[in-house]
């Protein structure tokens, strides 16, 4: 009995040093730290004050987020006063793969030095988490010029549209105390364990869809007799983001489509058929500048060959948007929001 308790006492013992030193490790290699739940609305949740964070695995940054909780050039807090430029959106436009000054918010700032630009990016927040918070975001941050939505995705489910629209679109999880709280800040490797587990039992399923090239994606299709009620709910849906603007701010979407290529390296984006060309409609109808990144980015490939997604240890074209689709970004906006304001 008494070896085996030795032997017990060893593997707890060598489980500890195994873990502080994966944990050593991750703290330079691939550190999140943890997020809390974001009580002003504007976004789900928020990283906490200033939190350091590190990544490796898709792109190489070392940074801290601002005193809010967000990727902006300041780590101080947001002062309360009223914003000129408001960008919601996804994990893309939180831009945490690459260096701080280089993502699409601060380089607007750079080419509209008299504006202050203000990033709410969050990873998992869509379109549709972003138009649910919007009516939040814009009473605290009141954007007096532009409220920029990011989308990567133009031809959306109908139930999340409708649910979003309503206000009862999912919220994404947060774990605000307990034991997992504490673990996922004083124990990284744990967290990096787990996601690694996460993506080995899904690794099929990723690899079908994101890497055999099997041709050029089917384009959105719904049935003939469901496009009233689509276009309703779209209607609707742009409708309730556009109706939160104040008087002298307007809203602005742009879209940045996943590319692909093929055994050839020929060059292909989405096609998303009818839907699309709807969302330009209502949008249009709406008064809601659209910008398509389309073309922006077929030229950038055809021209320079490189993709406006990926990285050099990550697929090619797969995943975030690297430094230069956030340059082509920030200069297609940084014209559009110019050609406006000369015509104005």
């Amino acid at each position: 009995m008494k070896k085996v308790s030795i032997q017990i006492l060893k593997l707890i013992l060598s489980g500890c040093i195994s873990l502080a030193l994966l944990s050593l490790f991750c703290y330079f290699y691939n550190y999140t730290g943890r997020h809390v739940i974001n009580e002003d609305g504007s976004t789900d949740y928020k990283w906490e004050a200033n939190q350091y964070f590190s990544n490796m695995k898709e792109g190489f940054t070392w940074f801290r987020f601002d005193a809010d909780g967000f990727n902006n050039p300041s780590d101080a807090a947001f002062t309360g006063e009223p914003v000129d430029i408001l960008l919601l959106g996804s994990s893309h436009m939180e831009a945490v793969q690459i260096p701080k000054d280089q993502n699409t918010a601060v380089l607007l700032g750079t080419y509209f030095p008299e504006k202050h630009v203000y990033n709410l990016g969050v990873s998992s927040h869509t379109i549709f988490s972003c138009v649910q918070n919007l009516p939040a975001a814009v009473e605290k941050y009141k954007p007096t010029s532009y409220v920029i939505l990011e989308t990567d995705s133009i031809a959306f489910d109908v139930d999340a549209m409708r649910n979003s629209a309503g206000g009862v679109y999912p919220e994404v999880e947060t774990v605000q105390s307990g034991t997992l709280y504490e673990v996922q800040k004083r124990i990284p490797a744990v967290k990096s364990l787990y996601k690694a587990y996460v993506d080995w039992r899904n690794v099929s399923a990723w690899h079908g869809s994101q890497i055999q090239f099997e041709g050029p994606a089917e384009p959105f299709i719904i049935p003939e007799e469901a496009w009233v009620e689509y276009e309703e709910v779209l209607r609707d849906f742009l409708g309730k983001a556009k109706a939160v603007m104040p008087a002298s701010c307007q809203l602005l979407i742009f879209y940045h489509p996943g590319t692909l290529l093929d055994e050839a390296g020929e060059y292909h984006a989405p096609d998303t058929g009818r839907a699309g060309k709807l969302f330009v409609q209502v949008c249009k109808e709406l008064d809601i500048i659209f910008v398509d990144l389309s073309e922006d980015f077929e030229k950038l490939y055809v021209r320079e060959n490189i993709l406006a997604h990926g990285f050099i240890n990550g697929g090619v074209g797969i995943g975030h948007l690297n430094a230069r689709g956030h340059q082509v970004i920030a200069e297609v906006l940084y014209k559009t929001i110019l050609e406006r304001e000369e015509t104005r």
